[in-house]
């Protein structure tokens, strides 16, 4: 017998020995906090922190929510909604291979509107990280700071260095762009759930008017 048809010969004995292998290595993962009696699925680990994010829904498949855990040396922490977390179902969360994005499917409500259908939606996640461990409130706190302070020094630059005015313009850009995600997401999380749209609404008006008192102000400042 030649050499290619013993190893050939070799391989199909082998293979069932494989398949017995591989088959044996499929196990019940259900660590603490994570497993419940309701539904988990659609697992998700973040590249570049390890955190773990799953969609919950109960065992009629309803109610989808997305939570994340993550791993510390007593275990898995109890699982908690993301900082980007909205008012509607969501579920199928996918993280980019960067780590630096985080795509998903949402219900949730748009400038106080509630939606049925669903629609896919894109999440920076540097923000929602800080948020997920040091607290939503303290980083919408430090993003609001950081927001409006720009806000007040960009009417001074004006017409100065185009560089200074730059940096300034670039910081202000994501600051307040963080801080927008952290309030929605405190206020889905911290209201009552029978006003959370009332709320939601609310808050988008209160943020537009502040847009337009400061941007008035920069104005009558350049004058």
């Amino acid at each position: 017998m030649s050499c290619v048809a013993s190893v050939l010969v070799a391989l199909c004995l082998a293979l069932p020995a494989f398949a017995t292998v591989f088959a044996g290595a499929v196990k019940h993962w259900k660590p603490k906090g994570v497993s419940s009696p309701q539904f988990e699925s659609h697992a998700a680990f973040d590249p570049l922190t390890g955190d773990f994010y799953f969609v919950r829904s109960s065992p009629k498949f309803e109610g989808w929510r997305i939570l994340v855990s993550q791993c510390g040396t007593k275990g898995w922490s109890e699982p908690a909604p993301p900082a980007f977390a909205g008012d509607g179902v969501e579920a199928d969360p996918y993280l980019t291979r960067d780590g630096r994005s985080l795509y998903f499917i949402s219900t949730r409500s748009t400038d106080g509107v509630r939606r049925k259908d669903l629609d896919i939606w894109r999440g920076c996640v540097a923000a929602g990280l800080l948020a997920d461990r040091y607290g939503r409130t303290w980083v919408a706190s430090a993003a609001m700071a950081v927001s409006g302070a720009c806000c007040l020094a960009v009417g001074f630059l004006f017409g100065g260095s185009a560089a200074s005015l730059l940096a300034i313009a670039v910081v202000w850009g994501a600051s307040v762009v963080a801080d927008s995600a952290q309030f929605s997401g405190c206020v889905t999380e911290l209201a009552d759930p029978r006003y959370v749209g009332t709320a939601l609404t609310l808050q988008i008006c209160f943020g537009f008017l502040l847009t337009t008192a400061s941007t008035a102000l920069v104005g009558k400042q350049v004058e």
